[in-house]
């Protein structure tokens, strides 16, 4: 069996940002706030200087989105609202980039409780 320390914290770092970017997620509609909940979430859980990068993807303006949701609510249907976010980091062992999709958090379990 190989134990290599870096990929342990890169896995380690992987969740932390996996979990921290859908613990934060009522906070979306303001990418600034949302974006230092993130950082500083992360900053605080790991020790080490990561550089980490986040870029929320607004897809839609505030009166689209408004009509997509009540859209939602009266015709049940169910249209995505919720941006994509990506995630650049380096970690001790590599740098990665993560394009999570904030509506869709069953994708991520493997990531959070492998």
């Amino acid at each position: 069996m190989k134990l290599d320390i870096n990929e342990i914290y890169h896995n380690y770092i992987t969740r932390i940002i996996i979990f921290s970017v859908f613990a934060h997620k009522s906070q979306i509609r303001k990418p600034g706030v949302y974006i230092l909940s993130v950082i500083s979430f992360v900053k605080k859980r790991i020790p080490w200087d990561i550089h980490l990068d986040i870029q929320v993807d607004m897809r839609y303006n505030k009166d689209t989105e408004r009509d997509i949701i009540i859209d939602n609510i009266l015709n049940d249907s169910d249209d995505k609202f919720l941006p994509m976010v990506t995630v650049i980091f380096r970690s001790p062992l590599k740098e990665a980039t993560i394009l999570i999709d904030i509506q869709d958090p069953n994708r991520y379990e493997k990531h959070l409780y492998n």
